[in-house]
């Protein structure tokens, strides 16, 4: 009897008892979009920045989720990358990039490169299924399959693309803690807003750092190619940095980009003195004095040192009560070009060692370095050494900035160690075009097969043989037009890979804020075609 009652109270407390849910398969995680904040996924930054948005929070990245890669993606890209990992071949294209979470919004993912891409770059996105869902779901593309996502992105422009600002601590992962000064410098010259700081310091978690900071390195039109920040305070030990800018703009007025914006600090307050190294062996266009090589041309003087650590070393370049300033990147062998506004005239250098700390730990004055006779304001603006047709139609486009006629008789093309000199009467007028072409050159064209005429009115100086001595190299060369003692009057860095001749296409100088020695300031014609003698296409 007991035994039954039991079992009645047992039986009545199974009914009590719920039983736990099946777990369900949460449903596979989507992309939603993918943004970019210059808003125009073919007119990227040249550290292309990207937000990828999902349709609910994730898990943290790992290596692989998503990946940069220059060039066009494809079938075969998106099944390589489909286990996060690429083949040997692949690999090598691609764009090193941070990983992170935006902090207001779990579901959107950052993806920020770290390395500057040039102008009008093609570029591939991935998003791999190794990414996940903080509930643990699954990506999955829209076609489904173990295969990654892939998006078709470009870089901007040339003419659409801003200054590059390089933080330059001189130990990336052990600046002091007393840092003096962090010095900035950029790849063409930028501007500020009156009344607002170019810069400020934040730690990694976004915590802003007391300090004051200036642009430095001016130009005459009040532009500046470098500048400084200073800590009001004592930094703290093992702990990340970055600089963050204010409403700089280039000459294009585009936004500046920053590449390795953050630092380290180590756990020394005080930094290691650095000073002068001995000389390096001067070439033989150079001047040895003391401890430096210098050299210099009608615009600029390019001094190289050596320090006895890694260091960046600041030139001050003075003449007619001016002052013209340059920083150079951190190392142990430094090369500073320093843009000067006089020719033919006598400059007094300061030069500076600045160690971790920002601080000059050495400084030295050279004896007076003179700047060479003006030379004529010509430069290369097109050049086309892969025509439709056949090599005859090759050409190196010149442009006369200068308000006189330049007379370039005895002036010389070189491609490496090939060189043509140009003939007597090699004259192109104020403004005007001239077309540096082979003895064979046709100047009507051979329209048939896609190489156009030349424009009226252009002047051809033709050589008696071919363009720089043996012809442009199909595969691209560096082109330079000098004077008769070698002075190098404009120059086209045609040896870069990603600027390599495409058949019947003209490589134009599309940016002329930066250097010409920049493959960011070149481009491909705008329209995949050429215009020999006429203004050219920019994108």
């Amino acid at each position: 009897m007991h035994r039954t009652a039991c079992l009645v109270v047992f039986a009545s407390s199974l009914g009590c008892i719920e039983a736990p849910p099946l777990r369900t398969t949460p449903a596979p995680l989507r992309l939603v979009a993918v943004e970019s904040p210059l808003g125009d996924l073919d007119a990227l930054g040249r550290l292309p920045s990207l937000m990828l948005r999902f349709d609910r929070p994730l898990a943290w990245p790992v290596e692989g989720v998503a990946m940069l890669l220059t060039g066009a993606p494809g079938d075969a890209l998106r099944s390589d990358a489909g286990d996060g990992r690429l083949s040997a071949t692949n690999a090598l294209r691609r764009v090193p990039a941070r990983l992170s979470l935006d902090p207001r919004d779990a579901s959107v993912m950052r993806l920020d490169a770290t390395q500057a891409l040039l102008p009008d770059a093609p570029l591939a996105l991935l998003v791999t299924p190794l990414a996940r869902g903080l509930d643990g779901a699954a990506f999955e593309a829209p076609d489904g399959g173990a295969r990654a996502l892939s998006f078709e992105l470009t870089v901007a422009p040339a003419r659409r693309c801003g200054a590059l600002a390089h933080v330059a601590p001189v130990a990336l992962a052990d600046t002091p803690l007393g840092a003096a000064r962090v010095h900035v410098r950029f790849d063409r010259a930028v501007r500020g807003v009156r009344g607002e700081a170019p810069f400020a310091l934040f730690t990694d978690a976004g915590l802003a750092v007391p300090s004051r900071a200036s642009l430095d390195c001016f130009d005459g039109d009040a532009m500046a190619r470098c500048g400084w920040l200073e800590p009001a305070v004592t930094l703290d030990p093992r702990t990340a940095y970055r600089v963050g800018f204010g409403p700089l703009t280039a000459r294009n007025n585009v936004r500046v980009e920053v590449a390795a914006s953050a630092f380290v600090t180590g756990q020394r307050r005080d930094a290691t003195r650095v000073a002068f190294g001995p000389s390096p062996v001067c070439a033989r266009d150079e001047v040895a004095d003391g401890a430096f090589c210098a050299r210099s041309s009608d615009r600029w003087i390019e001094l190289r040192a050596s320090t006895t650590l890694p260091a960046i070393v600041r030139v001050t370049a003075t003449a007619n009560a001016r002052a013209s300033v340059a920083i150079g990147a951190p190392s142990t062998l430094h090369t500073v070009r320093v843009a000067v506004p006089f020719a033919a005239a006598e400059y007094a250098l300061t030069v500076e060692c600045l160690g971790a700390d920002g601080r000059a730990h050495d400084t030295q004055r050279l004896t007076r370095i003179a700047t060479a006779a003006a030379l004529p304001r010509v430069r290369i603006t097109e050049v086309v050494a892969r025509p439709h047709s056949t090599s005859a139609q090759e050409y190196v486009e010149l442009l006369n900035d200068d308000t006189a006629p330049a007379d370039l008789s005895g002036y010389a093309l070189a491609q490496g160690t090939a060189r043509s000199s140009l003939p007597a009467g090699s004259v192109i007028a104020p403004g005007q075009r001239a077309l540096v072409v082979g003895a064979s050159f046709d100047p009507r064209g051979v329209p048939a097969q896609g190489d156009p005429p030349v424009a009226p009115g252009t002047t051809l100086i033709a050589l008696t043989g071919s363009v720089a001595g043996r012809g442009l190299r199909d595969t691209g060369a560096d082109v330079t037009l000098t004077d008769e003692t070698g002075r190098i009057l404009s120059h086209m860095p045609g040896s870069v890979p990603s600027r390599a001749p495409r058949a019947g296409v003209g490589i134009v100088r599309a940016e002329r804020d930066l250097d010409d020695e920049d493959p960011a300031a070149w481009s491909y014609d705008a329209l995949d075609g050429c215009t020999p003698g006429a203004p050219d296409r920019l994108r």
